[in-house]
């Protein structure tokens, strides 16, 4: 057997017939959108067209049960009616302001005013 430095043409031609290949290529990433460019408020302003807001003047609310409007920061307004009713003339007594929608007791046909969730 011929040592194994040495090697026949065939083997040389085998050899160096094969070739190295390359790994393949990944995609390339599709180009990214230009970033948007965020308008400043005074912009914004400049373009929005002028509303007027409709507001319904609540000044002159009373309480449904005991007929006065004192203690208006305790006037509970119905969602439904918007009536006004204080927090200690609705049965059952309502401790604190209400999370969400309130309903007065006559909306709610239940003798009991809905919505009455406590803040936690």
């Amino acid at each position: 057997m011929p040592p194994a430095s040495t090697t026949t043409p065939a083997v040389r031609r085998q050899i160096g017939s094969r070739r190295r290949t390359s790994a393949p290529r990944r995609p390339s990433p599709p180009p990214s959108p230009p970033p948007k460019r965020t308008k400043l408020l005074t912009e914004v302003m400049e373009k929005a067209a002028y509303a007027v807001v409709e507001r319904e003047d609540y000044g002159d609310i009373s309480c449904e049960q005991c007929r006065t409007g004192e203690r208006a920061e305790e006037l509970l307004l119905c969602d439904k009616c918007d009536k006004g009713y204080h927090m200690k003339c609705v049965r059952p007594i309502v401790v604190r302001v209400p999370i969400g929608p309130w309903i007065c007791t006559k909306c709610s046909g239940d003798g009991q005013g809905r919505g009455c969730r406590r803040r936690r």
